[in-house]
């Protein structure tokens, strides 16, 4: 496709009709991928989902608006989505539509759904259950993973985006965990989660009640479900914004270095002496210095607290001193206090 460029004036002004998110800060439109290990319950809270906008229901304890739903659950038969409906609803919803079969990208798929959103232009949500029953068989074009990834993902999203509905994919993760960033666990290239407008993971411990549910994308804010599954439902027990996730993934020990030195004005020495004098045995004394580096700005710059490091012979000195004045945790505590005394009754 040809360069064909637009003035920002031009765009400025260009009206565009959109339609609010299916699920607000889960379902926006576009093209967004769940992923879950296997037999974890993501068909269960797909099916969930699609009766509750099909019917105009709940989904995670959010409004959800009604629209007509395509759910293709090409894992399954017929009569275990029966079953499972029987759970989940006491009447069928008569805008939710089912296929067990279904073409393959460039095999007729896209042709089939756009024909599909003809026959009812009410379907506003397309869930494939799973990725790999609709993806291209293996060729000997050459392709690499990330070039055949991204080329598969782009034609479901394309679909999307050209007819302004919302598409939910189910796919796997990866055996490997990944500590620092569950959605490098997504089973493929990072095509897969780059192409994709909105990523979810769906993660549980082994022998665990509670699961979590991680969910990233260009129109959602980051944020962290934890979830329930009490048979035949998910449920939500608590939320995390973006700042909670931050300080979720910063080792507690950092926050007891800040308590430390905010006491102490100024400390130097070893990171083993540190960690000792805070009582903390959690974090490796050779990894000290990385989560230092790695979360300065999230603990210890707000905190008004300066390191430097320097190397001495055989030992790493760390000199952290505390500057009362750029403490910015104690000035907006002191911002929010109501100096008149008032505890804002009438």
């Amino acid at each position: 496709m040809p360069i064909n460029p637009i003035s920002a004036e031009q765009l400025y002004f260009k009206p565009f009709k959109t339609l609010p998110s299916l699920v607000d800060g889960i379902i926006p439109k576009g093209m967004t991928v769940l992923a879950g290990s296997s037999k974890i319950g993501k068909s269960w809270m797909a099916l969930d989902l699609a009766i509750a906008v099909a019917s105009g229901g709940e989904f995670l304890g959010r409004h959800v608006r009604q629209a007509g739903v395509l759910y293709l659950c090409l894992e399954d038969t017929e009569k275990r989505v029966q079953d499972r409906m029987y759970q989940l609803c006491d009447e069928a919803p008569p805008n939710l539509y089912f296929s067990t079969t279904s073409d393959r990208l460039g095999c007729g798929f896209t042709r089939d759904v756009v024909e599909m959103l003809r026959k009812h232009p009410d379907i506003e949500l397309i869930i494939i259950d799973t990725l790999q029953k609709v993806r291209q068989s293996d060729d000997s074009s050459g392709n690499g993973t990330y070039s055949k990834d991204y080329e598969e993902i782009a034609k479901i999203k394309k679909i999307a985006d050209v007819n302004d509905r919302s598409i939910l994919v189910l796919h796997h993760l990866r055996k490997q965990p990944d500590k620092r960033d569950p959605f490098n666990e997504i089973s493929g290239s990072v095509a897969i989660c780059g192409a994709s407008d909105t990523n979810m993971v769906l993660k549980k411990q082994a022998g665990s009640s509670t699961a979590e549910l991680y969910i990233r994308g260009r129109d959602v804010e980051e944020h962290k479900l934890i979830l329930e599954y009490i048979f035949p439902r998910w449920s939500v027990v608590q939320e995390l914004n973006a700042a909670d996730l931050v300080k979720e993934s910063v080792p507690d020990a950092l926050f007891r270095i800040a308590d430390f030195i905010r006491e102490h004005g100024t400390w130097s020495g070893s990171a083993t002496e540190l960690l000792e004098l805070v009582g903390d045995s959690t974090i490796a004394p050779n990894k000290l210095m990385q989560h230092i580096t790695r979360h300065y700005y999230d603990v210890l710059y707000p905190a008004g607290i300066s390191y430097e490091q320097k190397k001495e012979a055989k030992l790493r000195r760390i000199t952290l001193r505390y500057d009362p004045a750029k403490d910015k945790v104690i000035q907006d505590s002191r911002s929010n206090d109501d100096s008149d005394g008032n505890d804002g009754s009438v």
